[in-house]
């Protein structure tokens, strides 16, 4: 699910510049039981350190860890959250960094699709996943 005419309340909720939707995660509904406890060692494999841990709101985001695309260095986090109809949502935000004349440049925030795409997808599998006895 895309958040058309919503972008604006999602960019002032996830303290983005360029507005961007959210990558919505396939998965049966309702969510298993066990949905949170699935996907948190997942984020944070991928992602070494969370900031959010709310099983209550179905909410994780991680810190900042460094990103390179090209030559441009930068960093990326992830925000796993479910929506208001229960569906999970994947965003992460990107910004990256160059060399000013006497500073370091710090672009506005936007958003990857292709991390959000692959996040996305292994969060499915691992819902797909079979349970194990």
């Amino acid at each position: 699910m895309r958040f058309p005419g919503h972008w604006a309340l999602l960019a002032g909720l996830f303290g983005c510049a360029i507005p961007y939707n959210a990558e919505p995660v396939r998965h049966e509904m309702p969510l298993p039981a066990d949905a949170f406890e699935k996907i948190l060692p997942l984020v944070r494999l991928q992602y070494r350190r969370l900031t959010v841990v709310d099983p209550v709101e179905f909410r994780i985001q991680t810190d900042w860890v460094p990103f390179q695309r090209g030559d441009t260095p930068g960093e990326k986090r992830a925000t796993v959250f479910r929506d208001q109809s229960g569906r999970l949502q994947v965003l992460v935000e990107v910004r990256s960094f160059s060399l000013g004349q006497d500073s370091l440049v710090v672009s506005p925030i936007y958003g990857d699709r292709r991390s959000e795409e692959e996040l996305a997808g292994s969060i499915e599998q691992i819902l797909a996943a079979p349970i194990r006895n």
